[in-house]
């Protein structure tokens, strides 16, 4: 049987790098839905009463400064911002930004026939992520998770606001999976989802400092401490 290995997968980054100059590399992606109330509003479902939780493979990953290549197959690729917790040796070893980008109308078919997320989900190029900010240096939060699309903000939250913290994702799915070094969770998306279309330039960062409130003018903040923000990992992709 011919076997056909895809010329991107072969050149696909395959390592976090942290913003300290380590590396790890990366692992299995476990993500979490409805981990903010409003969010799960806003697609007209509740906050389920466990952790839900879904997969991506390593080759979904995309580096900060790529390109995201939408699929073909689907005509509403939806943009979720989320803090993303990496795992060491001991623990947590750091925090990013990403972008659980998912394909709504292949998603909305899969919920009705009650099928899996898998493709809608787990598609290449559907976790860009941020470099790693190692936790020393990242503080014990809680932290702002903010996105911009071409300037215009779309979504922002303060993971206080999370449903789970990290210590009870970890826990709950250490116990159920087993997490190993290069692990990550994607802990949940806030409200303000929506399409991305091609041409589209995305922007998350991660910060602390701000206020509990909504950023006015996210377009302002170009660096660190920025509108006094201290801005600890930034992720920024085209989408084609």
């Amino acid at each position: 049987m011919k076997q056909h290995v895809s010329e991107q997968t072969l050149q696909s980054d395959d390592h976090w790098s942290f913003t300290d100059g380590t590396t790890l590399p990366i692992g299995t992606m476990y993500c979490i839905g409805r981990n903010y109330s409003a969010h799960a509003r806003e697609m007209g479902v509740e906050v389920s009463d466990k952790p839900l939780v879904f997969i991506k493979p390593p080759t979904a990953y995309v580096k900060s400064g790529g390109v995201v290549v939408l699929p073909e197959w689907s005509q509403n690729i939806h943009h979720e911002v989320e803090l993303v917790v990496v795992m060491g040796s001991n623990g947590v070893a750091g925090i990013g930004v990403g972008l659980d980008l998912t394909a709504r109308d292949v998603q909305a078919i899969a919920k009705e026939r009650g099928e899996p997320w898998a493709v809608a989900k787990g598609w290449r190029g559907s976790a860009p992520v941020s470099d790693i900010v190692p936790m020393s240096v990242a503080g014990n939060g809680p932290w702002d998770i903010y996105l911009t699309i071409n300037g215009e903000q779309r979504q922002h939250a303060y993971t206080s606001l999370m449903e789970r913290t990290i210590e009870e994702l970890v826990e709950y799915i250490d116990n159920i999976f087993a997490l190993r070094k290069g692990d990550c969770i994607f802990t949940g998306t806030p409200e303000g989802v929506a399409r991305c279309v091609a041409g589209d330039v995305a922007v998350a960062r991660l910060g602390v400092g701000s206020s509990h409130g909504a950023i006015s003018d996210l377009s302002a903040i170009s660096g660190i401490n920025a509108n006094s923000i201290n801005v600890l990992a930034s992720l920024t992709v085209s989408f084609a």
